[in-house]
């Protein structure tokens, strides 16, 4: 079995792309339902949907005492995605100009590299990678948080931060998306 959490973000990427791998499997699933007929067209025809969830154990609403008027995004920045770029800027200029603070855990802080460097503009807001078993208890500090979809066009892919974040009962400011309405 091979579950595909990529598709359709990297479908065709020449770094990134998961299908041929996926396709030596007996059985594919995939976080994203218009990647079935895909997947069938290539020859393979045992694909199921297999969207993402949220560890209820990790991921759930606690009383604690909440950083208000603070924006959390634990994120990425990826500059071969210049769509999700755009919404980034969009989503972090619209939360600054309402007089929010904004505070940035770079998930890739630890790699480096120009690809994964925010603009030097949000750089003021940038503070380093915190494991991932550490996420839960640091989402607990704040009232709201910043998700940004990759991939808006599916009805079942959506980033799975935004799953992590509904579960603890936060305030989700989101670039739109088809999967977050049907969900």
């Amino acid at each position: 079995v091979f579950w595909n959490k990529e598709d359709p973000a990297f479908w065709g990427s020449s770094r990134y792309d998961f299908v041929d791998t996926a396709m030596r499997f007996d059985c594919i699933f995939t976080t994203a339902e218009d990647c079935i007929e895909k997947y069938k067209d290539l020859g393979h025809q045992r694909i199921y949907l297999l969207p993402f969830g949220v560890n209820t154990r990790l991921f759930y609403p606690r009383p604690e005492e909440k950083k208000h008027n603070t924006v959390i995004f634990a994120g990425s920045w990826f500059d071969d995605f210049p769509q999700r770029c755009n919404a980034m800027t969009v989503l972090f200029d619209y939360i600054l100009e309402q007089g929010l603070q904004l505070e940035i855990y770079d998930r890739k802080s630890e790699i480096g590299g120009k690809k994964f460097s925010f603009p030097s503009r949000y750089q003021p807001y940038l503070h380093e990678c915190v494991p991932y078993q550490e996420l839960p208890s640091l989402l607990d500090r704040y009232e709201y948080a910043l998700n940004v979809n990759t991939v808006t066009d599916s009805g079942t892919m959506c980033s799975r931060r935004v799953l992590q974040l509904a579960a603890c009962g936060m305030k989700i400011i989101s670039n739109p998306s088809q999967a977050m309405e049907h969900i």
